[in-house]
């Protein structure tokens, strides 16, 4: 263990150079202001990475890594003089370098066209930079957030208006007639599960594997047609008290590796949504139409053809469920911006329809506590639970039980109360299988099911992201996180290519990401 020195003498010595690299890279990337301007305190311009533990945290993180021995192997080297000189060109030990020549080295990993020093960057400075300004001290303060007038709580929280909550057509419906909405303690199972109901026929109808956009959709709609239905989620229940509680938490607990899930080579983060309604429980609420061009598309291409009545239906029905609205009101100071922008040059922008009835709440992109945000626990896996589902979260699906070509059940990891883990099969009629494009593969390869296709030819819609410096405070972390596009430049290509300009909710650890350092 890193974090826990061993008896050995030698280890201790690896273990000690290790930390001093660790504690070197932080001072690089997270230096002492050496002079500061008027504006930030004199707590600020003292403060240095070694005071955030970063450190610790890189140890414990480095520890989980796939790519730990590398990585023990890269700091290690990083203090031979030899090795810097036929690697960086500098014949030094990287704690003997001055700050302008260790900037230099790490601004090269950020560069690089290297794998492996893409991976060091992904896995070593992206960590000690969002841990620097996302992680809170122990008093839940933090003096660089006080310098740019940043807080963990919401500016105000705007409930919906009486008229307005009730203005959708199913806005009632998916209120229960109790008025309960999520639970903030799931029910348990309503009969003891272990390999088989004791009759032999199955424990449920339906298993639904993942409770997002997907599933929870499903859920809902078997649920409502009489069926037993079960919902498995990897990911924890987070109750709406612990929701919105800030950026550093609301990573931790509801994304997927606590916001650090990357393709392999470290070129793309991916912000997936991890837990009990998924990607909708922290998405920015953007609720737009698949357009028009993206249909011709498929059909053109794939053969489908979704401009009948029965995807209008649909298409209006899940409008209505989550409270699909477009308000002024809801344009913050950095949309505006981009809305001034486009009107000043001549170019086109739209308001953003959006599945919530709110505009003054900061920590949307982290779970809302005032259930305002309409997302799939609220819109329905609510109702579900409340007509029989049930839902076991802190479950994976270790693999998909089949025999004769047809599936009947799953094995599962299932967290007890009592922290213990068991593993458990359960049986149904049919199984759903809904944990997204980025874990649906993995669980059918494991199963031993599949064909060649299966885990390849994943698209993703990279965003490419763009800062700039304004001449006044504009508070990006602030209101609604999106509520202003411009379509201006949506098709450049004859094939319906282009880009949409939106402006992204920046919070101080995704500031720290998405602004190049230097």
């Amino acid at each position: 263990s890193l974090s826990e020195p061993t008896n050995s003498s030698e280890s201790l010595a690896r273990a000690a150079r290790i930390r001093l690299v660790l504690d070197v890279i932080i001072e690089t990337l997270v230096p002492a202001i050496a002079e500061s301007p008027p504006e930030v305190t004199t707590q600020v311009s003292a403060l240095r990475g070694s005071d955030l533990d970063i450190r610790g945290h890189l140890l414990r993180k480095l520890e989980r890594s796939p790519h730990r021995k590398f990585l023990e192997r890269l700091l290690l080297r990083l203090e031979v003089p030899l090795w810097n000189a036929v690697v960086f060109g500098r014949r030094r030990a990287i704690s003997e370098m001055s700050l302008e020549q260790r900037t230099e080295l790490l601004w090269r990993w950020s560069r690089s066209n290297h794998e492996s020093l893409r991976i060091a960057w992904l896995e070593l400075a992206r960590p000690c930079l969002y841990t620097a300004y996302a992680k809170p001290l122990a008093n839940g303060r933090h003096p660089l957030w006080e310098a740019i007038g940043y807080g963990t709580a919401p500016t105000s929280i705007t409930p919906p208006e009486p008229d307005e909550a009730s203005s959708s057509p199913v806005a009632s419906e998916a209120t229960h007639q109790n008025g309960s909405q999520v639970p903030d303690a799931l029910p348990g199972p309503t009969r003891a599960r272990s390999n088989g109901a004791i009759d032999g026929s199955p424990d449920y109808d339906v298993i639904v594997v993942g409770s997002g956009a997907g599933g929870s959709v499903v859920a809902h709609s078997l649920t409502r047609a009489g069926m037993r239905v079960l919902v498995l989620e990897a990911g924890r229940f987070v109750s709406r008290s612990e929701l919105g509680q800030g950026e550093w938490d609301g990573n931790r607990k509801l994304f997927d590796k606590q916001g650090s899930l990357a393709t392999d080579d470290g070129r793309i983060t991916l912000l997936a949504g991890r837990g009990v309604g998924g990607g909708t429980v922290v998405n920015w609420m953007t609720t737009l139409e698949t357009p028009d061009y993206v249909l011709r598309q498929w059909q053109r291409e794939l053969g489908v053809d979704l401009h009948d009545a029965e995807w209008l239906q649909s298409l209006t029905f899940i409008q209505q469920r989550l409270d699909v609205s477009i308000s002024e009101r809801s344009v913050n100071p950095h949309n505006r911006l981009l809305q001034l922008g486009c009107e000043r040059l001549g170019k086109r922008w739209r308001l953003l329809p959006r599945n919530a009835r709110c505009s003054d709440c900061d920590l949307c992109n982290f779970g809302c506590p005032q259930g305002n945000k309409r997302d799939a626990r609220r819109a329905f896996l609510d109702e579900a639970i409340a007509s029989g589902a049930e839902l076991w979260a802190d479950t994976t699906v270790s693999r998909l039980l089949h025999s004769n070509s047809r599936v009947h059940g799953v094995e599962v990891r299932r967290r007890r109360a009592d922290g213990n883990v068991e593993q458990i099969r359960v049986t149904a009629d049919r199984v759903v299988l809904a944990a997204g494009a980025l874990h649906t593969p993995g669980l059918i390869l494991r199963s031993g099911l599949g064909n060649a296709h299966v885990g390849r030819h994943l698209a993703l819609h990279p965003t490419a992201v763009v800062t700039s410096r304004f001449p006044k405070p504009v508070h990006p972390w602030r209101g609604a996180p999106q509520s202003v596009m411009s379509h201006e430049w949506e098709r450049l290509t004859s094939n319906g290519l282009g880009v949409r300009l939106e402006v992204a909710p920046m919070h101080p650890g995704f500031a720290a990401l998405a602004i190049p350092w230097r």
